[in-house]
């Protein structure tokens, strides 16, 4: 029963993603790839245009190891996006499996239920894309998988989880959060000999570094830019952080009790309902009343969420103390490190906040969430509400998603072939539409290096990250066609923030953009010809 009930979250999680088109950041991957095939040894000295003109790999400061897998891909089966979603997918079964053999040593008697909450949220099912978050999420599951296993001293077990932060690592930086988790967890128990599994992750950024030097004389790693945080940025961050993490947990609805012996459980909810006022008055006296009802709902469910963690990590502490079981100690300070150390991680460091780095903590609220649930019992019409309301949100967000990044790639030559063929057709705008446009026979826009010519065509798409356009070059554009495009049913429940040109469930602040949010905001190009 439980092999088809996994099989069948896999298939739900392949099926919304394995045709999908190349979506906002997947075409900055692909060119890192194309990068690694035009010169494997010095990939970070290539150039692409992720901003307003060509520039170093190395100034995006992701390390590349999907970027090597998809060249090999690439490499061997052409430039097919279904063969890197089937990737993709086969990370996604992992992470499902990982995380249901994880729930299953974690002490809960219901992992199949907890599974299907990570498997169909919505901060997986829409994520899935060519990005380097489910990949990452698998190798951190694999990881925590072996840490909180370890009873005695495991040498195979350190040495797999030495390897999964190694490739965590390799994948994206927000991984150096793991190792400080991995040393401590390593003294706590007072596993001596294991500290050598220590140098697997340390040889290995050793010599990325090492081959960095070699690629462009300098350490990749030491060169990631970190924001210029104020304490108010820092609070709206961590606003930001609660709230997307409320926007995509409807499962919250399984612990909210109003029993009178659970006074913790009731306090929380209070706190939540009035910072949920609190922020709405806020937002109502400056005037951004739009979309205050999105924001005070995700907060109450965030700040709900949050507290509740915090209160149950207490609770399991206290209780461990007692009982003077250090088994239960270690695993609830590596479990609560994992959360406070990724959202630490992400405030200070990260250039915004997203969706795709909350999804990182989300197994470790669940593995929590579903150990309290297994000791104080479930309520099976409110599971199936919360189980129902997660599933539904988590696989309307993906459709929704797929239908929009299908738009960009559908127009991208339809427009192309609507103009006259023997033109010279240049675009401004990143994410799929620069991969589908460029693919369509477009040229790519460059501020300081394109010289358009008189006769010349400039495609603008108005909601999607666009390249400066040249002051020299503006007098010389005159307007030819607008395209209006009433947006489809199915983008309504919308990931993507057009109408006020943020990206949303990529990419979201608080007040200005949501996680997700209803729209029927249209779609717009804007085309131009260069005149005298």
């Amino acid at each position: 029963m439980e092999f088809i009930v996994l099989a069948l979250f896999i298939l739900i999680a392949a099926a919304v993603n394995l045709t999908k088109a190349v979506q906002i950041d997947d075409t900055a991957y692909l060119e890192m790839a194309k990068a690694i095939l035009r010169a494997p040894l010095h990939p970070l000295s290539q150039v692409i245009n992720w901003e307003d003109t060509a520039e170093p790999v190395f100034n995006l400061n992701q390390p590349l190891f999907i970027p090597y897998v998809y060249a090999l891909l690439i490499k061997g089966f052409g430039e097919s996006v279904v063969v890197l979603h089937l990737f993709i997918g086969l990370c996604s079964a992992l992470a499902i499996i990982v995380f249901y053999r994880l729930a299953t040593d974690f002490q809960t008697r219901q992992p199949l239920f907890l599974t299907g909450l990570f498997a169909l949220s919505p901060s997986f099912l829409p994520g899935q894309n060519l990005m380097v978050d489910i990949p990452l999420v698998t190798f951190w599951l694999v990881f925590f998988w072996m840490i909180l296993s370890i009873e005695k001293e495991d040498h195979k077990k350190y040495m797999l989880a030495a390897v999964a932060v190694a490739i965590a690592c390799l994948t994206k930086y927000t991984s150096l959060v793991l190792l400080p988790i991995f040393i401590i967890s390593i003294l706590y128990r007072r596993h001596w000999r294991a500290l050598w599994s220590l140098g697997f992750p340390v040889l290995v950024l050793t010599i990325w570094s090492w081959f960095n030097f070699l690629d462009f004389g300098a350490i990749h790693l030491f060169g990631r830019p970190t924001p210029d945080l104020t304490l108010q940025e820092a609070l709206v961050r961590a606003i930001s952080w609660i709230a997307g993490m409320g926007s995509v947990s409807p499962f919250a609805l399984s612990f909210i009790s109003l029993k009178r012996n659970d006074s913790a459980n009731r306090n929380v909810l209070l706190i939540a309902l009035a910072s949920g006022e609190a922020l709405g008055l806020n937002m109502i006296f400056s005037n951004q009343t739009q979309i205050a009802i999105y924001w005070i709902v995700f907060i109450i469910a965030g700040v709900f969420l949050n507290g509740y963690i915090l209160v149950i990590l207490k609770r399991n502490v206290i209780e461990a103390r007692k009982m003077g079981n250090g088994t239960d100690m270690v695993q609830e300070f590596i479990i609560g490190s994992w959360i406070f150390g990724t959202f630490l991680f992400t405030i200070l460091f990260s250039p915004f906040i997203a969706i795709r780095h909350i999804f990182l903590v989300m197994p470790a609220v669940l593995l929590i969430l579903g150990r309290h649930l297994s000791k104080y019992g479930m309520v099976v019409s409110r599971e199936c509400i919360s189980f129902g309301l997660t599933a539904v949100l988590g696989v309307s967000l993906a459709i929704s998603d797929y239908y929009y990044a299908d738009f960009y790639r559908t127009y991208a030559y339809k427009i192309r072939q609507d103009l006259p063929q023997a033109a010279r057709v240049y675009q401004t705008g990143h994410w799929g539409w620069q991969w589908y446009s460029i693919k369509a026979g477009m040229i790519q826009y460059d501020t300081q290096n394109s010289r358009l010519q008189i006769g010349d065509f400039l495609v603008v798409p108005s909601f999607i990250n666009n390249q400066q356009i040249s002051p020299q070059l503006l007098p010389q554009l005159r307007e030819v066609q607008r395209l209006d495009i009433p947006a489809p049913v199915a983008t309504w429940l919308r990931t993507m923030n057009t109408d006020v040109g943020e990206g949303g469930y990529y990419s979201f602040h608080f007040p200005e953009s949501t996680p997700w949010r209803f729209s029927r905001a249209p779609f717009e190009f804007v085309i131009f010809q260069v005149g005298k």
